[in-house]
C-alpha cells in the first residue's frame, strides 16, 4: 500500500486508542501498587523501581503511560491543522463533542466511586483518589478542578486533561492566525518564546510562594509549543523519521526527571517524539495487519475518549472484587494478557 494513500484518520484513530489504553495501564498499576510508584522523582528511583517491582518491563510500560497525554495534545493540533480549521465557527460543535461525553461520564462515575469508597477505602487511599465532595463535583462539572488546591485531581485524576484541551481549542484560532504567512521555524520560535514567558511566570510564583500555581501550570498556554508542533507536522510535506522521534521522546523523559515537570518543554519533546514514532507505526499496522488496524481504528474513533473518561472508576470497582481472590502480581498482568488475547484473535481473522 502506498503511504500517501493511507487514511490519516485511520492512523490517528489507531494512535488514539493506543494512547487511551496506555493511560489505562498507568492507572491500573497505580491502583494496585500505589500512586508514588508511577511518579518516580529521579531516573535512579525509576531504575530502582524496575528492579524491585514484579515484571519490570511491564512496570516500565505502565509508568510511562502518562506520556499519552502529550501525545493526545499533539494529535488534537495535528487534526485541526489537517482539517484547516479557521475562525471560531467550528468551536461550539467541537466543544459539544468534548463536553457532552464528559458530563455523562461524571454522572456514571460518581456512583461507581461512591461504591468503591464504601467497599474498600484503603484501596482508594492507596491510589490517592480524592474523597467525593460537592465542591469537587461542581468544580469538575464546570471544568474548574485545576483551579483550586482543594479540587485538583478530584474526583477523577485523569480528568485534569479535559480543561486543558478546551483551553487549547479556544486558543487554536489565534495560533492559526499567527501561523499564516510565517515559516514553520518562525512560528515555532514565537510559540516557544510565549511558552517560556508563561513558564517564567509559573516558576516565579513557585519561588515566591513555594507552591505550584495550579491555575497557571495546568492550563492550555503551558502546552503552546507542543500544540504548534502538531500543527506544523500536519502541514509538513516530509516529516522527521521515527528515530528522531525516539530521540525526542527519550530526551523529554530525561528532562521530566531533571525539572520535576515544571519546565514543560519536556511535554513538547515527549508529545512530538511519540507522534513521530506513532504515525509510521500506525502505517505499518495498516499494511501488515489490515484487519487488526481496522478494528483498532474503529475503537479509536468511537471509544477512545470514553475509555479515557471512564477507565478509573471501572478499574477501582474491578480491583475491589478481584484483589481478595488473586495476588497482586497476577492482577497486574491481566490487562497485558487481555490485550494479547484480543490482538491474537483479531490478527487471525
Amino acid at each position: 500500500m502506498n503511504p500517501k494513500r493511507i487514511s490519516r484518520d485511520q492512523r490517528i484513530d489507531i494512535l488514539r486508542i493506543l494512547a487511551a489504553s496506555w493511560v489505562v495501564l498507568f492507572h491500573w498499576w497505580a491502583a494496585i501498587w500505589g500512586y508514588p510508584s508511577v511518579f518516580p522523582q529521579s531516573l535512579s528511583q525509576f531504575l530502582k523501581n524496575i528492579s524491585q517491582f514484579p515484571f519490570g518491563p511491564f512496570y516500565t510500560l505502565s509508568v510511562l503511560g502518562d506520556n499519552a497525554v502529550p501525545l493526545f495534545i499533539a494529535i488534537a493540533a495535528y487534526c485541526l491543522a489537517k482539517k484547516q480549521r479557521v475562525g471560531w465557527g467550528w468551536i461550539p460543535d467541537r466543544l459539544r463533542k468534548i463536553l457532552f461525553p464528559y458530563w455523562v461520564a461524571i454522572l456514571i462515575s460518581f456512583p461507581l466511586l461512591a461504591l468503591a469508597w464504601k467497599l474498600n477505602p484503603s484501596l482508594m487511599k492507596l491510589a490517592e483518589v480524592r474523597p467525593l465532595t460537592l465542591e469537587g463535583i461542581i468544580a469538575a462539572a464546570l471544568l474548574l478542578q485545576n483551579s483550586f488546591k482543594a479540587t485538583f485531581l478530584a474526583p477523577i485524576q485523569a480528568w485534569w486533561f479535559v480543561p486543558i484541551l478546551v483551553h487549547l481549542y479556544l486558543i487554536y484560532p489565534l495560533l492559526s492566525r499567527l501561523r499564516s504567512n510565517r515559516s514553520a521555524f518562525r512560528f515555532l520560535t514565537i510559540t516557544i518564546l510565549l511558552q517560556l514567558a508563561w513558564n517564567g511566570l509559573i516558576i516565579s510564583r513557585v519561588l515566591a510562594t513555594n507552591e505550584i500555581p495550579l491555575l497557571l501550570r495546568f492550563s492550555g498556554p503551558s502546552y503552546l509549543a507542543l500544540f504548534a508542533v502538531g500543527m506544523i507536522l500536519a502541514e509538513a510535506k516530509r516529516r522527521p523519521s521515527w528515530l528522531t522521534g525516539a530521540i525526542f521522546w527519550f530526551g523529554g523523559i530525561l528532562l521530566r526527571f531533571a525539572t520535576n515537570r515544571l519546565f514543560l518543554f519536556s511535554e513538547t519533546l515527549i508529545g512530538t517524539g511519540l507522534l513521530l514514532i506513532g504515525l509510521p507505526l500506525a502505517e505499518a499496522l495498516i499494511r501488515r495487519t489490515p484487519i487488526l488496524a481496522e478494528k483498532l481504528s474503529i475503537l479509536g474513533k468511537k471509544r477512545s475518549y470514553l475509555v479515557y473518561l471512564l477507565h478509573q472508576p471501572i478499574i477501582y470497582v474491578l480491583l475491589i472484587f478481584s484483589l481478595p481472590f488473586f495476588s497482586k502480581p497476577l492482577i497486574t498482568l491481566l490487562p497485558f494478557l487481555a490485550a494479547g488475547l484480543w490482538v491474537a484473535i483479531n490478527v487471525k481473522r
